[in-house]
């Protein structure tokens, strides 16, 4: 008994060095960011400005590497499991769609996203034809726009990443991962549809925007529409607790946007507020989508928290990495215009 316990207690503060060296790597990681982030903002003043692009891209693929592994690694760490095999594979897989298909870091990090995509190819596909069939209307209108939407693809990261965390918890009971799964990314799409109005929106995954096409009125209601569907997929699945989860995230994301407004072309903003936007906004979305998983494998509190901490903090990576290709990056690549958010007075990181 007393050796069981000296084992425990070993193994839990091996556990605590590893957070405590993992959490020493990441404030030296975000030092040296805010430095490349600085540097990014001065180059146009370099009489060498192709020689510093490159300088600066490069930095950007060391950087994003090394974030990668610091945060798969925070992951297994916070989950409390063992460093196998599988722990170690899906949680590179989850973080790996950060950045592979906006910036051409490393043919890896591309691989890992697909890597990810495949081990749940059969589920996603279940996914996207539960999308098409919630958003069947006899309104031309909205069916209209809801098939154009659809057909200007996606990475679906947020699906991907409840069904990764539920395959990660074993789930293996149904198929509540691909309902919840589409009812995610179907919450992303309607704050798509709504910021595109906002922001007067007119590209977005290289094509035009609803709102450009239509109008912002029908945009606006049409992303209502994806709302009330949602609500429904909520109600089907029958748990109150997903129920309390996703209806508190779905609050969380319009208090995010109303700060943003409430925020706009403040020059002096603090890096305070601006994670309180990013967090509500874009990291909400992300902790719900890892959340999902382990309550419907019927996790405990520990894991539950884990698997939401370490979506909440991809979030926060993926709207930081987001905010800083608005200032360098390529349009082919990015999807929709640069520099806008500078333009809409938005005051991202790069500008703090």
């Amino acid at each position: 008994m007393m050796n069981g316990n000296f084992n425990q207690e070993t193994q839990e503060e091996s556990l605590e060095n590893s957070k405590s060296a993992l959490k020493q790597d990441a404030k030296g990681l975000f030092s040296s960011l805010k430095l490349f982030l600085i540097e990014l903002l001065d180059f146009r003043h370099d009489t060498d400005r192709e020689a510093t692009i490159s300088a600066i891209k490069a930095d950007i693929s060391i950087k994003g590497a090394t974030a990668w592994i610091l945060i798969c690694s925070i992951f297994v760490c916070s989950v409390g499991l063992n460093a196998n095999s599988t722990a170690v594979v899906i949680g590179a897989m989850l973080i790996s769609p950060l950045m592979g298909s906006v910036i051409q870091l490393k043919d890896q990090i591309n691989n890992s996203y697909f890597q990810l995509r495949n081990s749940v190819e059969d589920r996603l596909m279940l996914v996207e034809e539960k999308i098409k069939s919630k958003l069947e209307s006899n309104v031309d209108l909205v069916q209209n726009m809801t098939d154009y939407h659809l057909n200007t693809g996606g990475k679906r990261l947020r699906a991907l990443l409840t069904l990764g965390s539920t395959k990660l918890c074993g789930y293996t009971k149904g198929t509540r991962d691909i309902n919840l799964a589409a009812c995610v990314e179907l919450i992303h799409s309607a704050t798509l549809m709504h910021d595109d109005v906002i922001d007067n929106g007119s590209l977005r995954r290289g094509r035009k925007t609803l709102n450009k096409i239509w109008d912002n009125h029908s945009s606006v209601l049409v992303g209502d529409y994806l709302l009330s569907r949602c609500f429904e997929m909520m109600v089907e699945d029958g748990s109150i607790e997903v129920l309390k989860l996703l209806s508190s995230t779905s609050s969380k994301i319009a208090q995010g946007e109303v700060l943003q407004l409430q925020h706009k072309g403040e020059v002096d903003m603090l890096e305070e507020t601006y994670l309180k936007i990013i967090s509500a906004k874009t990291a909400e979305l992300f902790a719900a989508s890892t959340k999902v998983g382990a309550i419907l494998s019927d996790m405990k509190t520990k894991e539950k928290e884990a698997l939401e901490f370490y979506g909440r903090n991809l979030g926060l990576t993926f709207q930081i990495a987001d905010d800083t290709l608005d200032y360098n990056s390529e349009l082919k690549l990015f999807g929709k215009k640069i520099g806008k958010d500078f333009h809409e007075g938005k005051i991202t990181l790069p500008v703090i």
